[in-house]
Order: structure tokens, then sequence, then C-alpha cells
């Protein structure tokens, strides 16, 4: 094994030996400016004690220069790479002093230093990105959560640049071509937080007050995206979550100031870097931003800010409770977006998309307990995903409502107060809940924390009514409602406690009408649930307060088709709509279902939320569960009911924003659109052509089907010529579905050329639209996947995995399909990196679970 990849192991027991660590950090950039020059020197000195006298430091540095220990020089021909031995040390609680000079590589992937060109103003742009393990790309440090430190920092840099840090800056001194700035002390944090931005950043600043407490503001941006960066909204988002979090957590912010910065080629969305918050700038809309963007901004803005307390202040010692902080800032961002910003729907966004990204990784070979077993850093890296978040958050709203939402700010109080600038583990937790309810929780994590996958919740009718169609009865008064899950790690049948709402509707005058919501409480395989009347649409989870798979009996499925739009509230028919998407993923239902919904009801939506995640959830369907005889047929479905929605919908509203955004996806998947597409993407239609993101994406899609030339491409370029349109383009270019096309696009992804992120995943995207199938890249993908393991930062290394062709059922069914067979195999592989395998693995299970879609939809002959 690498050195680079620590084990929890070696940590614990390095974290039990070192203790009371501080970092002086001395950077020189100068030369950043130079982009001939690979490296910049890194200069650390770092205090601390150890129990045993030996010890090492971690360290990813193109060559160590200098190595001294309690002013003694030392020998650097033991440095690996990755690790800097340290013996002969100090014991008996006596400090040691050990300074470490280096050079260190800009990084072009996101991680450590990332060094970015702006073609748009020739400039050159600084940020650093260390989750989980990056900071020794950076400096010499202990890098595991658990050993906290203190950081005091200076950077030299060009003279006219703005420098940023986690903490505010003290002095400067200014030469000819340089400045040297020092930053403040820092208050205890683990390495990974540790943040810098550096470069001719746009500034606003201003400033937060609670009481006697003044926190300064700042927002940056690149200057060629002042445009786009709505400065109002964010500062209104900002003092809204602050003096939410101020109020409910009951310790004032303790991190001094609070930068927030927008950054280019970042490899993720956020990251909660105490006082110097980093954010993709795709969240800087190009154009009037739609309702489902504006509340995604708030809603990560929000999830970060939490973070400031659940992971900054309070630090999981391992990255077996990465969740302790990324369930609860998740938890957060929603809901207090919807309950203190003027974007109430963040919870409609939750239930719709946010759960579809916890269902995935929870259904995959892939799913694992919300605390999770991370023997190594590689297991770490791959556990910020569904689960990690999303699961757990749905888990953590189904806790406030069991033990009450005042009790749950109680505990979250308690907890701080009792760990502030340390690290705690989930036994902490569970004390500090469990102090403030009654309810066995040690049980109730046990169910929900320590299980995996999802549970299935199914509602059965009881009697078929008198002259009732048998296929789809109406319900006498009752119901029985079960629940079904085997944890797919251990084989074992687990039954969850589950508190949840029962929507009960009826068909009058055309409508669906609330007649009752009945709570039911249950842990059994089963509970019977009186009705007082006959019912149409039985709503498991309205309200969307439970975690789990829920069906839809026959009667209700074929009522939500015909009349769902007409549900009195927005989150019923979110939670409805999910439920019948589950059942096309999993093959329960053919997806000409989900099309028949979707044609239906869509056009009288009237939630731009919905609408979205529609759009995207239909566009999905489209080309993954189909076999490939319905495709056309049913994209010119699709297409036919989002044109004619688009076209009645208001000119500039929210709708048709939402319905334009739609049409560019659907599109991708047929010609009924071309004419559409065209008007957006040039610009001409109504309302819309500001907007560039879109204008790109209904050009992709036209590419896509060979309807739009490189000339026309180069035509949208020149309006929108900017690094971001560049970026746009190559992606549009990459999408053109020709044999030549496809493998040009091929043997660029995986040539010599360093690729960035954006580049890298602009070319991926528009391969993917291009419609490679298995027949023409299954060997090239095979051939390739050991190879960027090694070539490639993980992060990058798993887009490549992820970027399998498509099969076809007329390849093969899930059981004989060849290529999906080799597959398997290499999952299997003992001699593959075992997060390796386990991507493979998940890659496998979407392909093998798009085939049984595919064929659920043959055997319904284009219907259910």
């Amino acid at each position: 094994m690498s050195t680079l990849n620590l084990t929890r192991a070696e940590c614990a027991a390095r974290g039990a030996d070192i203790a009371d660590v501080s970092y002086r950090i001395v950077l020189d950039l100068g030369n950043a400016e130079q982009l001939r020059v690979p490296t910049f020197v890194s200069r650390t000195t770092v205090r601390f004690t150890s129990a045993s006298g030996q010890t090492w430091l971690d360290l990813a540095a193109e060559e160590l220069l200098g190595l001294t220990i309690n002013g003694v020089p030392a020998d650097v021909s033991e440095y690996d790479g990755a690790r800097i031995p340290l013996s002969d040390l100090r014991i008996g609680g006596a400090e040691n002093v050990v300074s470490v000079s280096a050079k260190c590589r800009y990084s072009r992937s996101g991680d450590g230093l990332h060094r970015f060109f702006d073609p748009d103003t020739d400039e050159v742009y600084l940020y650093t990105h260390n989750e989980p393990t990056e900071a020794r790309r950076i400096f010499a440090c202990f890098e595991q959560p658990d050993l906290k430190a203190s950081f005091d920092l200076v950077v030299t840099a060009p003279k006219d640049w703005v420098v940023r840090a986690n903490a505010p800056e003290t002095g400067r001194t200014e030469g000819e071509h340089s400045m040297t700035v020092s930053f403040a002390g820092t208050q205890r944090f683990s390495t990974y937080l540790m943040a810098l931005a550096a470069g001719p950043y746009h500034l606003v600043e201003d400033e937060w007050r609670s009481g006697d407490q003044v926190v300064p503001l700042a927002l940056l941006c690149r200057r060629s995206q002042v445009p786009y960066l709505a400065v109002e909204e964010i500062w209104e988002t900002t003092r809204a979550g602050l003096d939410f979090y101020d109020e409910h957590f009951g310790t004032p912010y303790p991190w001094g100031k609070y930068d927030q910065i927008f950054l280019p080629e970042y490899n993720i969305g956020a990251m909660e870097n105490p006082g110097l918050v980093t954010f993709n700038e795709a969240y800087l809309v190009r154009g009037e931003a739609t309702l489902r963007q504006r509340t995604a901004r708030a809603s990560v803005i929000l999830h970060e800010m939490a973070h400031m307390w659940f992971g900054d202040l309070v630090t999981m010692k391992w990255w077996d409770d990465l969740w302790l902080k990324e369930s609860f800032a998740d938890l957060m961002g929603y809901q207090v977006t919807q309950e203190v910003t003027p974007f109430d729907s963040s919870m409609l966004q939750f239930a719709l998309s946010r759960k579809a990204f916890a269902y995935h990784y929870d259904r995959s070979p892939s799913t694992h307990p919300v605390v999770a077993d991370i023997a190594d850093l590689e297991a770490a890296r791959q556990n910020f995903d569904g689960i990690t978040y999303a699961k757990g958050a749905s888990v953590l709203r189904a806790l406030q409502e069991l033990i009450g939402r005042d009790a749950f700010f109680a505990a979250a109080r308690s907890y701080f107060s009792a760990h502030a600038f340390g690290t705690a583990t989930f036994a902490d937790l569970l004390a500090a809940l469990q102090q403030v309810t009654d309810v066995d929780l040690a049980s109730w994590a046990q169910d929900w924390l320590h299980t995996s996958s999802p549970s299935v919740l199914t509602p059965l009718p009881s009697v078929v009514e008198q002259g009732a169609s048998e296929r789809a009865p109406r319900r006498n008064p009752s119901l029985t409602l079960t629940q079904q899950c085997t944890d797919r790690i251990t084989g074992r049948s687990i039954l969850r406690p589950h508190r949840l709402d029962l929507g009960l509707y009826a068909v009058r005058d055309g409508a669906l009408t609330a007649t009752a919501t009945v709570p039911v409480t249950f842990s059994d395989d089963a509970v019977e649930v009186p009705i007082e009347s006959a019912v149409d649409l039985v709503v498991v989870n309205d309200g969307d307060l439970d975690y789990g798979l829920v069906r839809l009996d026959d009667r209700s499925r074929e009522t939500f088709v015909a009349h769902g739009s007409s549900l009195p509230n927005p989150l019923t028919r979110a939670v409805v709509w999910s439920s019948l998407w589950n059942e096309c993923v999993d093959a329960e239902q053919s997806f000409v279902t989900f099309v028949d919904a979707f044609c239906a009801q869509a056009p009288l939506e009237q939630h731009p939320m919905i609408l979205e995640s529609l759009g995207s959830f239909i566009a999905e369907g489209l080309g993954s569960y189909l076999p490939a005889a319905e495709r056309d047929r049913q994209a010119a479905r699709a297409a036919g009911a989002a044109r004619a929605a688009y076209e009645q919908a208001d000119e500039g509203s929210e709708q048709q924003r939402a319905w334009a955004t739609a049409c560019a996806l659907i599109g991708e998947h047929t010609d009924a659109l071309r004419d559409v597409l065209a008007t957006i993407a040039t610009g001409t239609a109504p309302a819309l052509g500001g907007n560039l993101d879109l204008r790109w994406r209904a050009a992709q899609s036209l590419v896509a089907r060979d309807a739009w030339t490189d000339e026309q491409i180069e035509e949208l370029l020149r309006a929108d010529d900017s690094m971001r349109g560049r970026t746009e383009a190559l992606s549009a270019r990459s999408g053109r579905p020709t044999p030549a096309s496809r493998e040009a696009v091929w043997a660029r992804m995986f040539g010599e050329e360093q690729l960035s992120n954006d580049t890298q995943r602009a070319l991926l995207a528009g391969f993917a639209r291009s419609g490679a199938r298995i027949a023409d890249f299954g060997e090239a993908y095979l051939a390739m996947l050991r190879e960027v393991w090694t070539r490639y930062p993980q992060s990058m290394a798993e887009r490549y995995v992820r970027a399998m062709p498509a099969p076809d059922l007329a390849e093969g069914d899930v059981d004989s399909h060849p290529f999906l067979r080799q597959v398997g195999q290499l999952a299997e592989d003992p001699s593959l990196p075992e997060a390796l395998r386990r991507e493979i693995a998940l890659q496998l299970d979407d392909a093998q679970r798009a085939l049984r879609a595919q064929a659920k939809a043959a055997r319904s002959g284009g219907e259910n």
C-alpha cells in the first residue's frame, strides 16, 4: 500500500502519541504568475509533544529541501514522497520543534494549492482545497482530523493581489514586485480546513452584527465573473443564516470573519473552511437564474455555514464519523433555507432531488451504514456520497420529529459546549441527544444508523369494493402498510421504526381533495391502518418526514397519472412523483408509466421547482430505462408535452424558464424539439436570450442530434467569449454523435494532456451525450480502468470509471450480457484497490438496473 493512503489504525496510534500541535507556515508564491514554474517553496515549523519519541509528518512534495528536529539538521534520505520519519524526539511533555522546507507543486486537479490561468483576463488565481487529506500538498503536517492545531500563516505573493486566509490579515510588507502578508493565529482546527486564496480577486465587504458581536463579511470572485455575483441576494441569505445559527446553536460564530469565495475549476460544490468558505463558481448563474438554481445556491451557502459549528468547531475524530458533520449540514442547509429565506421550496428540492441522491447509493452495492467503517483514506474519499449526506440528513429529520425540534437543538447546543475546538465521536453526539429525550436512542441508532439499504414501504388495499375494477379497486375502510428491507451488506432482514403520515385523497369534481391525514407509527413488518371512507389515492409519507422507498398501489398510481397535478400541496405532489420515479428505477413499473404521468400532469403543474426536477427525471429515463425500440416514440411524446407547456407559459415566467430547461434536456433524445432549441441556443427566444448557460445546454442537445454545425458553435462562442464559454463549447463539440468524433474525444480524455477538472468534465459530458455504446467502447473502457486509478487523482479517476458506455437490452439481459460479466469479474478482482472495485461495482449495478428497466418496458409493450 502506498504510504499516501493513511489507515485508521496508524492514525489512531499517532493521535494517541501526539498533542499540543501548532503550525507556522510560510509560503513563497511570488512566482505564481510564471506558469512555466511548476512549484512553490513551503516552509513549515511544527510544534508538538510526543509520548513515544518517534512519529512521522505527512508531506506530498516535489522535493524535500531541508529538515531540522529541535534545531539539529536531520537526514532527508528516508523521505518517500509521502512521509517524513521523525525520531529521537523529546518526550515527557517537552515541546518538539520540527522545521521543514520543501518545493511543492501547484495543482491542476483542484487538490492542494490549485493554480488557474484565466483566459478571460490573462490573470492567474490561486486557491486551496484540502479535504480530506490534501493539506500535505502545501505544507508538512499531521494529516488527520483529530490532531487539531492553531495555524500561523505568512504568504509572499505578487504585489497587486488580494490574499485571504482563514484568519484576518495582521500586516504586510511591500517590495518592488511582491508583498508579504501575515495573518492572525487561528483557533484550533483540523489540517484539511486550512484555506488560502490569492490573486486579483474582486472583493466586496460588509458586516453582520448580533448584540456586541461584529463579524466582517466578504464576497470574492474572479473579476470576469463580477456581473454574475448576486451580491445582495447572497448577503441576505448569509445574514439570515447567521441569525438562525446564532440563536439556535448557542455558541457565537467562532471564526472571527466570514469570507465566501467563488472559484473556477473547483472539483466539488463547496467547502466549509473556517473564515474562508469556497464555492464552485457554477453557482454564479450567467443570466436570470431559475428558482431551483437560486434555492440550490441558498441551501449550499447555509450548508457550509452550518459546518462552522458541525465539523469545524466540533470535528469527527476519524472519517468513520464523517456523517457527524455532513448529515447535519445537509439537513440544516435545506431546512434553514426553507425557514428563513425567500426560497421556501427548499424541502421540495430535498424530497425530489436530494433523496434521489440518497436512494441511488443506498440501493447499490456501495451502500453502507450512515455510521460507516472507514479503514483508510481511499475509503474515506468515497464516502462523500448520497448516504453520508442525504440519507443521513433524512434520518436526522426523522429524529427531529421523534424527539421534538426544541430538544434537537438543545442537544446541539450541549454538544458544541462540551466539545468546542475539539473532536467527537458518534457516542458523544448520542449522549447529548439522550439527555433531552426519554426515547431509547441507542436502539433507534442501531436500526437507522448502523444498518444499510432502504426500507421499502408498500400500502396494500383491503377488500375490493362492490362495482370497482379488480385491477384498481377503491379501498374499503382499511389498508395494510408493510415494510421490507434486506441489509445488502449483512443479508439480514431489517425492521425499522417509522413515524409518518398517510395522506388520503379522493377525486371530487375532477380534482383530488384531501379527506384525511392519518399518522402512523410502526416497527413491525406490517400495520393495519383504519380508513373512515373509500379513497382514490393514498400518499405514504405525506410531508416527507420519513426515509424509505415508497411503492404505489394500482389505484393510487392510476389516479395520480390522471389527476396528480390537482393535489393541493406541492410537497405531496413531489412525494408521489418521487415514488413513481423510484418504481421505474427499480423496474417495478415500466418507465412508460412515468412518461404517461409526465405528459398528462406536468403541463398542468405550476410549481417551477417540481417542473425542473421532472425535466431531469424524464431525460435520464429516456436515455437509460427504455429499450431502443421505444426511445424515439416516448421521447417524442415527452417532447410534445414539453413544447406545448413551454409555448403556453407566460413570457419570462419561472414556469417558462423551467420548461425551457426541460426542453433542453429532453431535446438530447429527440429531433422533435429542434426548432425550439434553436431559438433558445441562438438567443432569439423571448426573455431567455440572456441566459448563457441555458443557451449552451440547448446547443449541446442540438449537437448531440447532429443538428448544429461547428460554425454555429463558434457563433455562440463569439457571444460568450469567456473561459466558461470555451468549456461549454468543448462539451458541445465532444457530443457530436459520429464515430470519428467519439474516437477523438476518447483519445483526448486518455491522452498525455494534463486535463483540468472542467476540461475533463466537459469531455465526459459530451462523450455521454454522443450516444457511445458498449459495442464500440466496451473493451477500451475495460482496458483503461487499472491505469486511471494510478495515473490520476482519485476524484478524476472516479469520473473516468463512471464513463462506462450505456448498455442496450439487445446486447444481452442482466444475466447474459457479456460485457457486464467482464465488469463483474473486475469488481471482484482482489488485485485491484478496494476503492476502485467499489466504484466499478456501482457502475455495474447502474447498468444492470438500466437493463432491468428496459426489460420491464419491453415486456409491457409500451404500456404498463
